[in-house]
């Protein structure tokens, strides 16, 4: 599946070149560093979900 993603030769380059190798490392160092933050952010949202839920708890009811 990864040489699907990866462009023709005339494109991109030799594969086998260390520059090439360097471009597939920062993109997918990229790729890792949007993931993360994409899961930071989930992380505070369910983070926020619960203590709203638990602040709703403990709140008295009239």
């Amino acid at each position: 599946m990864r040489h699907f993603f990866i462009a023709c030769s005339v494109c991109f380059g030799d594969p086998g070149s260390s520059q090439t190798k360097g471009a597939i490392a920062g993109a997918l160092f990229l790729l890792a560093v949007v993931g993360l933050v994409l899961s930071v952010i989930a992380g505070i949202g369910f983070t926020w979900a619960r203590r709203a839920k638990k602040q709703r708890d403990l709140t008295p009811h009239p």
